[in-house]
């Protein structure tokens, strides 16, 4: 599993910039103005290659380019919405992975999940997944939900 934000994590911590919210919308644009728009799917690219992983799963797409910089990067791809319809459910998975990026109260994170929607593009980018699973249940539950999808996956995919 690799996550495209990861990557703006670790060029904080390589340079000592404390990986705020704001510092890693910084280290973003600071490298997409350097290096294109494709930088962070390329280096997601990069990383599976030299790791050599026969598949994996990339998190935190948001961008429509980095979708379609990905299709064009991967010989096959299959993008996945994982969605939770439930913005209290949202906050609380949020809170439980205590990151100091995150958004401390209910109020900052609807306000910060709105302007990313829009800062993103992210409607589009939903609309351009293979696949939507619902994410409301427990995590026993989006595990077996997740195992019947990459069985479907793969069985389309053999024929």
């Amino acid at each position: 599993m690799i996550s495209m934000g990861k990557i703006a994590v670790d060029i904080a911590c390589y340079e000592g910039i404390e990986p705020t919210r704001n510092n890693l919308h910084m280290i973003t644009e600071r490298f997409v103005r350097s290096y294109g728009p494709e930088f962070f799917s390329k280096e997601v690219f990069r990383r599976t290659t030299i790791h050599e992983w026969g598949s994996v799963a990339i998190a935190g797409l948001r961008y429509p380019r980095d979708v379609a910089t990905l299709r064009g990067l991967f010989r096959k791809l299959t993008v996945v919405y994982v969605k939770t319809d439930k913005p209290e459910v949202r906050f609380e998975r949020l809170k439980q992975r205590n990151e100091p990026r995150d958004p401390k109260t209910f109020e900052e994170f609807m306000d910060q999940d709105k302007k990313e929607i829009n800062m993103f593009n992210l409607e589009e980018t939903f609309e351009m997944a293979d696949f939507v699973v619902e994410n409301n249940g427990t995590l026993e539950e989006l595990y077996q939900k997740i195992d019947a999808l990459i069985c479907k996956i793969f069985v389309k995919k053999m024929k």
